[in-house]
């Protein structure tokens, strides 16, 4: 490979990078319209601000019965 043709796929790949990161950037500037929006409609749930944890007591067997791995 030549240094024309890596300079050529580096600049390549550091478009697609930049482009991609505004594409990330617009969207979430989207969320955060459609977020607003839900709030003042009244539509908010609970699953907004919670995290589903469907094993809740965590069997013994799993941290071998020592509390400490439960608080790491």
């Amino acid at each position: 490979m030549t240094r024309e043709a890596a300079s050529i796929m580096i600049v390549c790949l550091d478009w697609f990078v930049m482009f991609f990161l505004a594409m990330c950037i617009i969207r979430l500037q989207w969320y955060e319209e459609v977020s607003i929006t839900d709030m003042k409609n009244g539509k908010l749930k609970v699953e907004d601000f919670s995290v589903f944890l469907p094993e809740i007591p965590i069997k013994r067997d799993r941290y071998n019965n020592n509390p400490d791995l439960l608080s790491a």
